[in-house]
């Protein structure tokens, strides 16, 4: 909008719209030079009114260029400000007091910020427009005035010269000319921080979703270890069924041991009395032997059968020790076994005790996370719920936006309107107001003209005044015009008018004489001059002439050099010519010379012209330089010839003009980017050598 010039007038948006060369010249609107504080808007684009729309240029060429511009292609009317041109009015000093007086603020010129090279055009439109805080302040100080000065105020009443007062409400533009940059700077602002929030917004429902998606990862991981831990509490139920069945079977097979061991302990108990028994038969046996030896041969059979039966009891009850000792053993062992399995299943029952508290918590926490994700998920839903309510918010904004630009550019249209209405209206009321004007004049004159030829006041010739219609009254007028111009023009000043040009005359007659007599003798003063100067100019021409053809032979070793006047009748205005015949060739003029033949045939007239008035310093910028080495070493011979009378500054490159100087300077650079300025005195030098051969000869 700022680039387009939105809102501008075809004729103004041109122009600075032209790619015309011209356009350099073209500062700019006045709206868009200004930069207005926000609380002295309103105030300053009513003082300003259609001049908004006026363009600054540089110089009046600019402008009538842009003049041209818009008449070639028939674009309109456009206000220029040169600033070259403009012819600032500033506030008077009685005006000056206004500034001083209750509710004034300061004159519009100082409340704007404007380049300084602009400042012109901002004091041309607003120096004499004070702003005044509130209208009744404004109207005390315009009184005080007697309505003189143009005020205006901060809410946008304008009191113009005169006494005339314009206010009202005012419809609020979207982008006005003024404040439309800092509209678009405060638009902008909005931009920015809406879509900062909006990124906000957006990060924090990507948190959401990450914290989310966090919440199904640490769900789905407490879920995988509640399946482990059910699986592993499944096993431990398995591995207790187990230790309890193997505990069952110990138990068995301990209760079988214990029942063996007691069948054992009974057929040791009737092997015990069964050697008791027999113990008793060995007695009575003995008894029995003792008694019958005679029955000894008879009874050797049964007691062999008798020795033979207690071995093998003895044999017996030895093998039965040694069962009872293994199965001791075994009791223990399956007593150790048992107190082991109790053990495990102590440990077991615990571990299942532990496997179950952690199959709660873990129950627990997945009830937690069940209801923390159910609450990211409300919660992702509130974000994406306020998320859609900000675009659809913006979106309604923009569109609001979009309605209100074009109710501005409506209400501009409008305004515009207005303002070209206002605009010929006060033209017309101004062009009212010079009629009015013109008629008071016109009726003061009147007055006066009757006051002076009939003297009759205005009430009195009112009352001589005859009672006609205008009609008749017109031509009895002409009638008496008529008889009047019959008679003639009557003038009774003639008399004295007569003295005075007769002494005016006379005035002018002894002015006149005066001025003649000026004149001959300013031509005779003219003629001696000229005749002074002719025969001063032909002196200084002959001896010139001499002393040029002297040196021109020195310098060429021979020849001849003459200069010739082309109008001898007319010595002060004629022309010179210079004619030279070189050595060994016909007469020429300086034109058909060679380059090195001009130069020096100009130093020998340079060298007579020093000869003739010797000059106490002279300058010579490579003069030197078209000529050969024979001619630059007469040039050296003569500078050293006329040193004498004339000192010589002579800038060269050649050697043989060096070689005769006095002193030489030069300019050496040592060091990259360092110059530095030598000096050599060359006629020290020359004495410090001759010194030094004369010290040689000597020692000789």
């Amino acid at each position: 909008m700022q680039e387009e010039y939105e809102g501008f007038g075809k004729a103004p948006k041109a122009v600075l719209q032209s790619k015309e060369p011209w356009h350099e010249g073209v500062a700019g609107a006045i709206a868009e030079l200004l930069t207005i504080p926000a609380a002295y808007m309103t105030a300053i684009e009513i003082a300003l009114g259609g001049n908004q729309q006026n363009i600054v240029t540089e110089d009046t060429e600019t402008a009538k260029a842009a003049i041209a511009f818009l008449k070639r292609k028939h674009l309109g009317r456009v206000t220029f400000l040169p600033l070259s041109t403009l012819s600032v009015q500033y506030p008077k000093d009685r005006e000056k007091e206004a500034e001083r007086g209750a509710g004034a603020i300061g004159w519009a010129n100082e409340l704007v910020e404007v380049e300084e090279r602009y400042r012109k055009a901002a004091d041309f439109l607003l120096a004499r427009i004070l702003v005044v805080d509130t209208l009744d302040n404004a109207l005390a100080l315009a009184k005080k005035q007697d309505y003189r000065l143009r005020i205006v105020t901060l809410s946008g009443e304008f009191l113009a010269p005169g006494g005339s007062l314009s206010g009202g409400g005012r419809a609020h533009r979207e982008a006005s000319f003024l404040n439309r940059s800092g509209e678009i700077e405060s638009l902008h602002e909005k931009r920015t921080a809406a879509r900062k929030k909006l990124k906000e917004k957006q990060a924090e429902v990507q948190q959401a979703a990450e914290a989310a998606v966090a919440a199904e990862r640490r769900q789905s991981e407490a879920l995988a270890l509640v399946q482990q831990q059910s699986v592993a509490r499944a096993e431990a139920r398995v591995s207790l069924e187990r230790l309890k069945e193997s505990l069952a079977a110990q138990v068995q097979t301990v209760q079988e041991l214990i029942a063996a061991d007691a069948k054992r302990q009974a057929t040791f108990a009737e092997n015990q009395n069964k050697r008791v028994l027999q113990a008793r038969s060995v007695k009575m046996l003995a008894e029995a032997v003792e008694a019958a030896k005679k029955q000894a041969e008879e009874s050797l059979l049964d007691l062999e059968d008798v020795e033979q039966d207690a071995v093998a009891l003895g044999k017996c009850m030895q093998e039965e020790a040694l069962q009872r000792t293994v199965l001791e053993q075994e009791w223990k062992r399956s007593a150790e076994q048992m107190a082991l399995y109790r053990q495990e299943k102590q440990c077991g029952e615990q571990s299942l005790a532990e496997l179950e508290q952690e199959e709660k918590q873990l129950a627990k926490r997945t009830a937690e996370s069940a209801a923390r994700l159910q609450e990211l998920e409300r919660s992702s839903q509130g974000w994406q719920d306020s998320f859609d309510a900000a675009q659809k918010k913006q979106r309604d904004l923009y569109g609001l936006r979009m309605e209100k630009m074009a109710a501005g550019q409506e209400l501009e249209t409008k305004g515009r309107d207005l303002s070209r209405k206002l605009s010929r209206k006060q033209e017309e009321a101004h062009q009212l107001e010079i009629l009015a004007a013109k008629i008071q004049m016109t009726l003061q004159d009147s007055q006066q003209a009757i006051l002076h030829e009939f003297g009759l006041t205005p009430e009195r010739a009112l009352e001589e005044a005859l009672d006609l219609e205008p009609q008749e009254l017109r031509s009895r007028m002409q009638f008496l015009k008529r008889q009047m111009d019959a008679i003639g023009p009557v003038n009774p000043n003639a008399v004295e008018e007569y003295e005075n040009l007769q002494k005016r005359h006379g005035f002018m007659k002894k002015q006149s004489t005066d001025l003649i007599e000026a004149k001959e003798n300013l031509g005779r003063i003219l003629a001696e001059m000229d005749e002074a100067m002719t025969k001063q100019f032909q002196s200084a021409f002959a001896d010139i002439q001499r002393y040029f053809g002297e040196i021109f032979v020195r310098l060429f070793g021979g020849g001849k050099a003459e200069l010739k006047m082309l109008d001898e009748s007319d010595v002060l205005h004629t022309g010179i010519d210079i004619l030279v015949t070189l050595p060994q060739k016909k007469r020429q003029s300086l034109a058909a010379l060679s380059g090195g033949e001009r130069a020096l045939t100009v130093i020998a007239l340079l060298f007579a012209f020093l000869r003739y008035r010797p000059s106490p310093f002279s300058v010579l910028d490579e003069i030197d330089a078209p000529l050969d080495e024979a001619n630059v070493m007469r040039f050296g011979r003569f500078l050293q010839e006329f040193a004498e009378q004339t000192q010589f500054i002579v800038v060269t490159h050649r050697k043989g003009t060096m070689e005769v100087a006095d002193t030489m300077y030069g300019v050496t650079v040592e060091e990259s980017g360092v110059s530095r300025l030598l000096s050599v005195r060359l006629d020290e030098l020359d004495d410090d050598a001759a010194g030094i051969e004369k010290s040689e000869r000597s020692e000789k």
